[in-house]
């Protein structure tokens, strides 16, 4: 039993360290002057935009709470699952569109 425990602290661990990550990439980013307010890449920051990012930043919060009370085989398949998402869905999330281009893939205006 001793044993679930941990793994159920090394694992929240992981999500707190994975939340610090997002926090310090930003801090870096405004740091290094590449930050303008109001502007995500050469787009507009618009409210959609606002709720993704806070619901990215707030998937690693709820994992630590729901890794530490789940059941061991539910907390396992949670984990797993929300990992690959999280992991999977991160680099389209946080995509740049090279200078001088256009994305296809957003509204022309």
């Amino acid at each position: 039993m001793a044993e679930i425990e941990t793994v159920k602290i090394q694992l929240s661990a992981l999500w707190v360290a994975v939340a610090l990550t997002y926090l310090l990439g930003d801090v870096l980013r405004i740091f290094a002057g590449d930050f303008k307010p109001g502007v995500i890449g050469d787009r507009p920051m618009t409210q959609e935009i606002t709720l993704g990012i806070a619901a990215l930043f707030a998937i690693p919060i709820v994992m630590v709470v729901l890794s530490l009370n789940l059941d061991q085989p539910v907390d396992r398949w949670v984990n797993i699952a929300v990992a690959c998402c999280s992991s999977s869905s991160t680099p389209l999330v946080f995509r740049r569109t090279p200078a001088g281009t256009t994305d296809s893939s957003s509204p022309s205006a």
